[in-house]
């Protein structure tokens, strides 16, 4: 006989979450479960909105620490070469 079914097993994703793009997606979507559940009141609700704010924060910080490390394009490797191979 078999075990009982994982639950987690069959979990539906969006596809910006399984590329990693909905890095906050979790905490929006308990967000928005407690604002309808609460009839859109904010004060019930500060526990997940406190926590959806600091994923966004965790977030731009990420991202903005991958953004000052540039990385050059194979594009620009190939333009370099190009100026190389006309000099020579």
């Amino acid at each position: 006989m078999k075990g009982p079914k994982d639950p987690m097993k069959n979990l539906i994703m969006p596809r910006e979450v399984k590329r990693g793009g909905g890095d906050c997606f979790f905490q929006m979507q308990e967000f928005l479960q407690c604002l309808g559940q609460q009839n859109f009141k904010e004060e019930p609700c500060s526990k997940s909105k406190l926590e959806l704010q600091e994923c966004f924060d965790l977030v731009s910080k990420e991202k903005r620490v991958l953004r000052t490390r540039h990385k050059a394009s194979t594009n620009y490797h190939l333009r370099r070469l190009a100026k190389l191979a006309i000099r020579k």
